[in-house]
């Protein structure tokens, strides 16, 4: 399994109500990258192996 890399990404909302338009602050939005192959059905191993990492460690490993 391909050893996932920490992604950031900047991003803002903009949303519609009864109100009209309300614009929030930007923020950050970060996450993990996970490129997996589906040859020999290792797709099916490596995104719960990935899972179960996250479960167990949470993101201390950023």
């Amino acid at each position: 399994m391909k050893r996932p890399e920490t992604q950031g990404i900047s991003a803002s909302i903009l949303s519609y109500s009864n109100k009209g338009r309300v614009e929030k602050e930007p923020f950050q939005v970060i996450g993990k990258a996970l490129e997996v192959t589906v040859k020999d059905d290792q797709n099916k191993k490596d995104i719960p192996a990935f899972w179960n990492e996250l479960n167990h460690n949470g993101f201390k490993i950023l």
